[in-house]
């Protein structure tokens, strides 16, 4: 019976750890974009379509109007 249940404990263990992998960590930038509806453009990075000063880059365009210049930021902004 303990053997039944550490079993089960670890697949559930396995299971988790599977499914929290970033699905996105090898694909680039601009496929992750395209992958998450998002659009790739060069332009001023904005937030909530403000642009924020910072120099034009190339990066994902998201529907609520933040131009994000790098992956990290943009993932990150994906799990709000």
């Amino acid at each position: 019976m303990k053997r039944v249940i550490g079993l089960a404990l670890l697949s559930l263990f396995l299971i988790s750890a599977c499914s929290s992998k970033n699905i996105y960590a090898d694909m680039s930038f601009k496929d992750t974009c395209r992958a998450t509806s998002g659009m790739w453009m060069k332009m001023q990075p904005t937030k909530d379509f403000v642009p924020t000063g910072a120099p034009a880059c190339e990066g994902c365009m998201q529907r609520n109007g933040d131009h994000i210049c790098d992956k990290e930021t943009y993932l990150n902004a994906l799990k709000k």
